[in-house]
């Protein structure tokens, strides 16, 4: 560009000239593009929500040989227990198999609950109070081991994360497992797991001895 071109170029700019723009194209339509790939999309997740509830009613139909829990004695209601956490009720395995989920009875199904161990009364035992869902009560004598996990089928947590009780259902054996909230409960709450079968056995020697026992102190009316 040579020194007359450059001096009107800038006498343009000083006079506030603006150059013509060249009109923008119309805009490209990429629907013919999107659409079949959203329509894919949307069959894939269709087509895999279908698959996980057919398995799920499918495994529902195989386990229907599993027995019922007891139902929730009514008299555990008006006691206070001799231990308690807050917290999420996970699932129920068979035997000691952390991905075996037990469908039947809605022992499958995750939600918020609240674990309460008995240890006197009537009813002895493992209540799990849970909103929507079936109340779960497992009997003392039913309650085989206690231990704590890092995780089982739909939870997995820190080292001794889970609270899990195995117990009897009928003909099999089961595990539960219960993750506390806060985990202060832990330590306190797998004590009173753990003593359940000692103080089961303690009741019944001291009952037929004619002696009050001594654990029945521990729960009183709420």
């Amino acid at each position: 560009m040579n020194a007359t071109a450059v001096l009107i170029d800038a006498s343009s700019r000083t006079l506030g000239e603006i150059r013509p723009v060249p009109p923008a194209g119309p805009a490209k339509d990429y629907s013919d593009v999107y659409l079949p790939i959203l329509g894919v999309t949307g069959a894939c997740i269709l087509l895999a929500v279908g698959l996980v509830l057919w398995g799920w009613h499918r495994r529902r139909r195989s386990q229907s040989h599993v027995a019922a829990p007891q139902l929730m004695p009514e008299s555990l209601y008006e006691l206070e227990p001799r231990a308690a956490s807050e917290g999420m009720y996970v699932a129920t395995v068979f035997g000691r198999d952390r991905l075996d989920r037990v469908a039947a009875h809605r022992l499958g199904v995750r939600s918020h609950a609240r674990l309460e161990v008995h240890s006197a009364g009537e009813h002895p035992g493992v209540a799990i109070l849970r909103p929507r869902v079936e109340n779960l009560f497992i009997p003392a004598e039913d309650v085989t081991d206690a231990g704590a996990g890092s995780g089982m089928v739909g939870k997995f947590v820190e080292p001794d994360g889970l609270l899990l009780v195995s117990w009897r259902l009928g003909e099999d054996e089961v595990t539960t497992g219960f993750r506390p909230r806060d985990p202060v409960d832990r330590a306190r709450v797998l004590e009173s797991l753990r003593a359940l079968r000692t103080t089961r056995e303690t009741t019944a020697v001291e009952g037929g001895s004619g002696r009050a026992p001594e654990t029945a102190g521990q729960e009183h009316t709420r």
